[in-house]
């Protein structure tokens, strides 16, 4: 079995990218924190893409700071470097995604997004 189901907060700029068949996909990174056995706050960061619908809404409702858990499974790539050599790399496929907005966070991505005419009014948004 392949899952990984992660709970934490946006921790980098989406990237939104389109194929070149067309289809949507977006890169960013999940912040997890924990405490250790010694009380000591940990942070793990996560990198994940999404595809389609997943990469739209992340993409147009998510931001840096934001709640978000994903529900996905690992997979592997790899590719070369400038310098020449194979980097191995494991990120989250996500397969469904919840993001919780507050009013205050809807408000502050609408001023945010003014020139996109973005328009938020689900306070608290289910993407499948």
């Amino acid at each position: 079995m392949n899952r990984v189901i992660l709970s934490g907060e946006i921790g980098s700029d989406i990237t939104l990218k389109k194929t070149a068949t067309g289809q949507s996909l977006c890169n960013f990174s999940i912040e997890v924190k924990e405490k250790g056995k010694d009380g000591q706050e940990r942070k793990y960061f996560f990198d994940c893409t999404a595809w389609g619908e997943n990469a739209e809404h992340i993409n147009q409702y998510g931001f840096r700071g934001q709640h978000i858990a994903v529900d996905g499974k690992l997979q592997k790539s790899s590719y070369t470097n400038k310098d020449n050599q194979k980097v191995y790399k494991t990120s989250v496929y996500v397969m469904d995604v919840e993001l919780a907005l507050n009013n205050a966070q809807v408000n502050k991505r609408i001023n945010l997004n003014n020139n996109r005419r973005s328009s938020h009014k689900q306070c608290h948004l289910q993407i499948k």
